[in-house]
């Protein structure tokens, strides 16, 4: 939007964006970044309002706006069959497709438990590694992570 209306075209960093902006104080660079995201927006409302406006949309747009202000937000729940939806899924042996099946669930709760975002807490290909991993799996993630989990993964890896 920035470039259709601006003609600004920023340079946007996947790292920043899943970097832990849970995590405070934030960093220099995360400021930064969420600079990039806010500095514009002032001249962006006002390009917007006056296309919308020279177009007639004014009030279609307020409609719009009033329904999306409306709106409630829904708790995420949880798919029990989402593990099956891996693209890898097919390929796995049945012993690899039950522990892809109960490290999935593992995931989304405590994701949901730590209020932290699923692929922030463990990444889609980050489970698959461990999947494949076999009793290498203390090896597929950071230290920090096995220190947090290990004990849950140990479990888990055990048929538990």
């Amino acid at each position: 939007m920035l470039d259709h209306f601006l003609n600004v075209e920023l340079k946007k960093n996947k790292k920043m964006q899943r970097s832990r902006w849970d995590t405070r104080p934030l960093t220099i660079e995360q400021l930064q970044y969420g600079v990039q995201d806010v500095i514009y927006l002032p001249a962006l409302y006002q390009a917007q309002s006056a296309e919308l406006r020279n177009k007639g949309l004014e009030e279609t747009a307020a409609d719009a706006f009033a329904k999306i202000a409306a709106s409630t937000w829904q708790e995420k729940t949880f798919d029990k069959r989402g593990h099956t939806k891996f693209a890898c899924y097919p390929f796995l042996n049945h012993g690899q497709k039950d522990l892809l099946k109960k490290l999935y669930a593992w995931r989304f709760a405590r994701a949901k438990e730590e209020n932290r975002a699923i692929f922030m807490f463990l990444p889609d290909q980050k489970l698959i590694d461990l999947v494949q991993s076999g009793d290498d799996w203390r090896n597929i993630l950071l230290q920090e992570k096995v220190r947090l989990y290990g004990a849950d993964l140990e479990r888990i890896f055990a048929g538990d």
